[in-house]
């Protein structure tokens, strides 16, 4: 989903219940950032890492 998200906000901000007529630029790109964000953090939990795993269960 978080590659998804990268390459159209819309998919992620659906994923939380907004309307995609919410969406602007800058709000794109901040969905954006929070998508990468989300990316890198996972993949450090994949590999084990448990820093990663508890900033994703602090969400």
């Amino acid at each position: 989903m978080s590659i998804a998200a990268i390459v159209s906000p819309r998919t992620l901000m659906r994923a939380y219940g907004l309307s995609p007529e919410e969406l602007t630029g800058a709000s794109g790109f901040a969905w954006r950032l929070f998508a990468v964000r989300t990316l890198y953090i996972s993949a450090f939990a994949v590999r084990g890492e448990e820093w990663a795993r508890a900033r994703l269960d602090d969400r």
